[in-house]
């Protein structure tokens, strides 16, 4: 999991980004990407196929906004730090990127841009990490088009979603790569529509939005799905239960599967129901879609920005700035879940005439993945298997606990003590540290 923000006093802000990696608690060092005097600020990130890390930010150091791009195998060693737009031509800001599954890839960035005197859409498309270009022209309408989001369906067509005002109120509009760039009118309720978010099913052409409406009176978020871009506007409904008339705001969503084929759509935004700014999430393909509070350790504090993502499990995962700690900071949040692949599984045998060791022998730890259940003979009237798996990011304690656990779920009871070895690291250890059954 890879993800970058700006840090700095304002004209004077740097890129840096970080890497969660596999299997790992904690995300590695920072990286800064940029370094020059002016400011960089307001990034975002994609994969290609092969891991290669994009980061693209809007950039005032020619002394005017413009679009740059770097590329990373390795989140330590990045590629020179290229314009997408051309030179001294007004501003672009709010990029927003997505890569396709073409062989080979082809990464696409989108942005605002007032070189015409009002704001217009444009995307930039490359094959080769925008060592080479085509940039293109989206909207064209004498009013302002702002907050692009994009992204790519299953067979590779790139949807533009967007903020527009040409009916005098803010509207979401849209375009597809399929329909060069025909402007469609994607919700027009009454009032306004802003803030567009975009996520397609990984097979067909399903599309999943969500945006901020204020049809109702207060700002809420609200939600539609559309198979490709819609022939008539589309109405959608609110996903928010909060009925005190609070704003919610800057809505993000993600999307596993397909329809028929264990779809799951989720959603995060900042929400102001406990007159502080605080996230909540949602999984809208599920019966309830309750909003879930996402915890903010009990202050009255500042979280917004949130992005969304999938784990490699299917799994939702949360990124968002938050200052609790008086710095704004950057958190993370996964899901708890049993990880599907087991560290050891193995049958016991009520007959066996000696213990039974699932996993690790406990003489012979050597990693965190080496634990150990040892089951004596007898211990179980009937033949039982035993599986031992991770539990991905777990509720941490706020102090050390030597308390009881239930290994289970499965009821199981033992007629002797079933002895559990789980290893785990001590930081900063004098030698002095011990077992602990």
């Amino acid at each position: 999991i890879w993800t970058a923000w700006h840090t700095g006093s304002i004209g004077n802000r740097d890129i840096y980004v970080s890497k969660l990696a596999a299997g790992e608690e904690n995300f590695g060092g920072t990286v800064q990407l940029t370094d020059n005097t002016n400011d960089q600020c307001n990034p975002a990130v994609a994969l290609d196929s092969s891991d290669k890390l994009y980061v693209v930010w809007q950039d005032n150091r020619e002394g005017d906004w413009d679009i740059y791009v770097s590329t990373s195998v390795d989140g330590i060693s990045c590629s020179t730090e290229t314009r997408l737009n051309d030179p001294n031509e007004g501003n672009q800001v709010n990029p927003a990127i997505v890569i396709d599954g073409q062989s080979p890839n082809q990464a696409h960035v989108v942005w605002q841009d007032d070189r015409a005197g009002n704001q217009n859409i444009c995307i930039a498309t490359s094959s080769d990490g925008f060592a080479t270009k085509t940039v293109s022209q989206i909207t064209t309408d004498s009013f302002d088009q702002v907050e692009p989001a994009v992204t790519a369906d299953a067979d590779n067509t790139i949807y533009v979603v967007w903020t527009d005002g040409r009916n005098g109120s803010n509207d979401i509009y849209g375009a597809a790569s399929n329909n060069p760039w025909t402007n469609v009118a994607i919700v027009s309720n009454a009032n306004n529509q802003s803030s567009p978010t975009i996520a397609a099913e990984f097979v067909g052409a399903i599309l999943h939005l969500l945006w901020v409406d204020d049809t109702l009176g207060d700002k809420d978020i609200y939600y539609a799905s559309s198979d490709g871009l819609p022939g008539s506007p589309l109405t959608g409904g609110s996903i928010i239960d909060d009925t005190s008339g609070a704003d919610q705001l800057e809505p993000a969503i993600a999307v596993t599967g397909s329809t028929g084929n264990d779809l799951k759509v989720f959603a995060c935004w900042q929400d102001w129901r406990n007159t502080d700014t605080d996230l909540y999430f949602a999984e809208l393909s599920s019966s309830s879609g309750t909003n879930v509070f996402v915890g903010d350790g009990g202050s009255s504090t500042y979280q917004g920005e949130p992005v969304i993502g999938i784990d490699e499990y299917s799994h939702p995962y949360l990124i968002w700035a938050d200052n609790r700690n008086t710095n704004t900071e950057i958190y993370y949040a996964g899901s708890t879940f049993v990880e599907p692949v087991a560290l050891a599984l193995e049958l016991v045998i009520a007959s066996a005439s000696s213990s039974t060791t699932v996993g690790a022998d406990p003489q012979a730890i050597t990693t965190v993945d080496d634990v150990s259940v040892v089951v004596p003979a007898g211990a179980c009237s009937y033949d039982v298997a035993i599986t031992v798996t991770k539990i991905a990011n777990p509720q941490a304690f706020a102090a050390p606990c030597f308390g009881g656990y239930d290994f289970g779920p499965s009821g199981i009871q033992f007629s002797q003590p079933v002895t559990i070895t789980i290893p785990y690291l001590v930081s900063e250890s004098n030698g002095s540290t011990l077992p602990y059954w």
